[in-house]
């Protein structure tokens, strides 16, 4: 099981960030995300495996001024 904003998710073994936030139906263009504390930079979703247990947090990027 995986944390994820404070809800429960499906652990999905050898499953990358990317196909997380796709699965859990987030763009991935506009957020942020952390995993356990630590940042992960956008570049890396894609490579970046889930490992069970984990604490997800998205941070959704708002535009303003």
């Amino acid at each position: 099981m995986l944390k994820l904003n404070h809800d429960t998710v499906d652990y999905v073994e050898n499953e990358n960030l990317l196909e997380l936030l796709k699965r859990e139906g987030y763009d991935s263009t506009f957020v942020a995300i952390e995993v356990d504390g630590e940042l992960v930079k956008r570049k890396d979703f894609e490579t970046f495996i889930v490992k069970d247990n984990a604490k997800i947090e998205v941070f959704s990027i708002m535009g303003g001024g």
